[in-house]
C-alpha cells in the first residue's frame, strides 16, 4: 500500500509491503523506484523503526548552512577563474 511519494515527479514512492507477512502481519517499509526497473529497497524493516528514525527539520539546519557555505566558496572559485 503506497503512502508517500518522493520529489521525483512520481517516479518513486514509499509503500507498506505486506507480501511476506500477509494482511495481519507487520509490513516492511519499502522504496520502489520506477526508473530503476521498479527496484525495491527497504529503508525500514517495520513502521515503528521508520517512525523512530524520523528527525525534525531543525536537525538538518547545520547541514544546510554548511552546504550554503560550500556553494558560496565554489561560486567564488568559478567567478575567479
Amino acid at each position: 500500500m503506497y503512502f508517500a511519494d518522493c520529489p521525483s515527479a512520481g517516479h518513486d514512492m514509499i509503500a507498506f509491503d505486506y507480501r511476506d507477512y500477509g494482511p495481519d502481519g507487520e509490513p516492511r517499509v519499502v522504496h520502489i523506484d520506477q526508473k530503476a526497473d521498479y527496484r525495491i529497497t527497504v529503508p525500514a524493516p517495520d513502521v515503528v523503526s521508520l517512525v523512530q528514525a524520523l528527525r525534525p527539520d531543525s536537525d538538518y539546519d547545520d547541514d544546510r548552512a554548511r552546504r550554503k557555505e560550500l556553494d558560496e566558496m565554489t561560486l567564488g572559485l568559478v567567478t575567479c577563474s
